[in-house]
């Protein structure tokens, strides 16, 4: 598999573009790569060559990285056309999909405890603090602790929206 001659407007491209339209968001810098051959698992290395270099391996997406990001020490070269503008662009992009797969794991929000029957057979039953009050009793106490228990659920485990930018 020959590389093919990367002409100047190829080493000026620009990375803006990508930036919206990156198609895995675990690992935007694939996109500034051209894959030449997948691997045959979920993982591991793949056939490669960069869109701004002559450059063409057989490795894994840490070494694309390390290419793309002008990282040393990584047992991969830098790639000589990136631009410090390019760079910049990139490392907002990994950034900002970092954010992305941060805000898509699924939070784990505790379930609040059942309410007790404290209208029921408990009425008569001393607790710590003394038998339990007709004020109690009238105001259902457990009851609304229960029902601010599943609201705060609500709220914390994103069921409930704040924001007021209307899906822009």
């Amino acid at each position: 598999m020959a590389s093919p001659n990367m002409s100047s407007a190829g080493t000026s491209a620009s990375v803006g573009s990508a930036a919206t339209n990156t198609t895995d968001i675990k690992a935007p810098l694939w996109d500034h790569v051209t894959i030449l051959e997948k691997p045959r698992t979920g993982g591991g290395n793949a056939m490669w060559h960069c869109k701004y270099c002559p450059m063409q391996k057989l490795n894994s997406y840490t070494r694309v990285e390390a290419h793309l990001l002008q990282k040393g020490g990584k047992g991969i070269g830098k790639c000589p056309n990136v631009t410090y503008e390019m760079l910049s662009e990139m490392r907002k992009e990994i950034e900002r999909c970092k954010n992305l797969v941060e805000r898509s794991k699924s939070r784990t929000v505790s379930l609040p405890i059942a309410p007790s029957s404290s209208n029921t057979a408990d009425c008569n039953k001393r607790n710590k603090r003394g038998p339990v009050s007709a004020l109690e009793k009238a105001w259902a106490l457990e009851d609304r602790k229960h029902l601010d228990a599943l609201i705060s659920r609500a709220i914390y485990s994103g069921g409930v929206s704040f924001n007021n930018d209307c899906g822009s």
